[in-house]
Formats: structure tokens, sequence, C-alpha cells
């Protein structure tokens, strides 16, 4: 397994002007063996102690690179990349562009999250190390990147680069019955914070608003005994950039009361994060028994 021992660096602005840096050890990249720059050896590379300026364009540089892709604008996203590019699977530039470019026409947005972002150096090429969340309509990941960058005319190009899953990825097929099944078991455990987490301040459905909708649930809470909700035949729509409609049939089942209905959430925010925003219930008479 290839690791990289170097420093993980912190920029962070102090009164007294002051940078802190902070021991990584050794990072995990990938279990292949990355495509390097002609030269790199990527044992020896050493932390990158440089002035804070510098240390700012280097951040600066990766932030504008996310951009880019998060925005979708191909030709600024080219351009930090070398026509001799490659990554860990064998992938050159040509085929970087032709999968960006089929990205674009398949999803319309992309929200992309970078941390814990460490920098490393030999001679004058360098590599940055950083955990990536990708997520659009179609996927979500969890992943190590890293990127081999080499000066090409005076200018800072990435000519390698490989990544590593943190987890699988997950679909919305996966992570939205997830989401809906948790916050049923929250309803059945009759916990009431636990249930009313799944819920953003913004919530509105009815004449209720979040505030209101916390008073009523709560008083259901204490009189219900016993609750079951069974949940099944998921439809699902995303609406706009993190936001999802929700349908399924839903049938509670307590001590004093039953009933059938299609429950439509409307949630927002990341996979592991989501909160519901809107929620309407309907009853279904094909199915009362």
């Amino acid at each position: 397994m290839l690791k990289i021992k170097t420093l993980l660096i912190i920029l962070a602005t102090l009164a007294a002007g002051e940078v802190l840096l902070g021991v990584a050890g050794y990072v995990t990249l990938s279990d292949a063996s990355p495509v390097k720059p002609e030269g790199a050896n990527v044992e020896a590379m050493n932390p990158v102690k440089n002035h804070p300026i510098a240390m700012g364009e280097w951040y600066n540089r990766i932030e504008q690179w996310r951009l880019a892709r998060e925005n979708g604008d191909t030709s600024a996203t080219f351009a930090y990349y070398t026509s001799d590019f490659r990554n860990t699977n064998g992938e050159t530039f040509h085929d970087l562009k032709e999968e960006v470019e089929a990205h674009l026409n398949r999803y319309d947005w992309r929200k992309i999250t970078l941390d814990s972002i460490r920098l490393a150096a030999q001679d004058q090429d360098r590599v940055l190390t950083f955990r990536e969340q990708y997520y659009c309509s179609g996927f979500y990941l969890n992943q190590m990147k890293t990127l081999w960058f080499t000066k090409r005319d005076s200018v800072w190009k990435i000519v390698a680069e490989a990544d590593s899953n943190i987890v699988a990825p997950r679909y919305p097929d996966q992570f939205i019955p997830r989401f809906v099944f948790r916050w049923r078991n929250a309803w059945e455990s009759t916990d009431f914070q636990r249930y009313i987490n799944y819920y953003d301040s913004s919530f509105q459905t009815g004449a209720y608003s979040f505030e209101s909708w916390v008073a009523h649930k709560k008083q259901l809470f204490e009189q219900a005994e016993n609750i079951r909700v069974d949940v099944s035949d998921f439809q699902f729509t995303n609406l706009a950039p993190e936001v999802w409609k929700v349908a399924f049939v839903q049938r509670y089942i307590s001590q004093s009361h039953e009933d059938w209905g299609q429950k439509v959430l409307k949630i927002q925010g990341q996979p592991d994060n989501f909160k519901i925003t809107h929620e309407t219930w309907v009853p279904l008479q094909a199915y009362a028994q």
C-alpha cells in the first residue's frame, strides 16, 4: 500500500499572524501504484514549509480547481491539467475530457467539498492530498484524492491523479430509502428528540410552522404507545441541487389508531445529513382493510 510521510499543513489566521503546523504522519492514498511525474519519488517527498502567502496561493489554487468542476466550467477545469496527464487507471487527458463532458451532460449539478488538505514536495514538484466529497443527483462519493503538480511554462499543472474510496460509492436508491428508514425507526422508538432532529428549522406543512409542528408532534408522542410504521413503494425525484421529493406508502399502527396513506417528504442536504423541509400525507382508501 502506497504511503506518503508528510505534514498536515493547517493555514489559520491568528492575531499574531502565525501559521499552525500539525503532524499528520502517514497518509494512505491508494492500493494501486499511482502514476507519478517523471523522476518524482513520492516516498522521498518532504513537507512544504512555506511563507503563509505561498501556502495561501496553494489553497486558493485548489479552491479554484474545485469551483471550476462544481460549476461545470470545462475550459477552466481542463486548463489545470497537462496534455500528458495520466491517472492510476491509465486514463489519459483525452479520456478525462470525455468523462467530464459525459458527466456534465447527464447531471446538471454537483456539490464538491474538500478538507484535510496536505502538501508535500520534491525538488520543484508538488503533491496535494485531501478528502473529497462529491455529490450529484446520480451518486455520492467520499474519497481520498491525490494530485501531482508540475510546472509547465511557469504554470502549475496537474500531471497525475489518484483516488481511493473511504466508503463505497452510494446512489439515490440506497441513501434515500436509508434516510426514510432511519426517520421511521426514530418515530417507532417514540424518542421525540431523535425524531424531531430529522426536521429542518425551515420546515412547514399546511398551517404548521416548525415550532407549531414540534408542539403538535410532541403531544402525539406523549399519547401514543407501541407505534409501528411500515413504509414501501418508494418513488423519488431530484428537484434541485441537494433537494429531493420522496413519496412512499405508509401504514401507521398504534394501540388507538391505524391508517394507510401516501407520505411525501421534501428533504435537503447531503446523504449523511438530510433534513425534512416539508411533509404531506394523503389517505389511500384502496389500502384500507
